[in-house]
């Protein structure tokens, strides 16, 4: 994982990338953001991870691009939503705001 997941600047305190959700029993979700640059902030992108708690890798998938503020053009970490089902084995919905827009991105993940 990259730096800015674990330094963050204090006006962002409250809206860490690095967030933990108990998906199902021993395993965890955890979501993180990855930049291809990290000096432009429309290339950072969202991403999850399952692992189980012996820290073993299960799947590591693309969630979607971070907001980005069009007036400030800064990054703007932790606007997305995760909701767990309440069945656990049919995943989870992750909801985002888009860039650009005033639109919202929702989606389905299954475990």
């Amino acid at each position: 994982m990259q730096p800015f997941n674990f330094c963050i600047p204090p006006k962002y305190l409250k809206a860490n990338p690095l967030r933990f959700y108990p998906v199902k029993k021993n395993f965890l979700l955890i979501t993180y953001a990855e930049a291809d640059d990290i000096t432009n902030p429309f290339t950072y992108n969202d991403w999850g991870i399952v692992i189980d708690l012996d820290g073993v890798i299960h799947s590591k998938i693309k969630l979607g691009p971070l907001y980005v503020n069009n007036t400030t053009k800064e990054w703007k970490p932790g606007q997305d939503s995760i909701t767990l089902n309440v069945h656990r084995d049919n995943g989870f919905i992750r909801t985002a705001p888009i860039t650009n827009s005033t639109g919202f991105s929702l989606q389905q993940f299954k475990m």
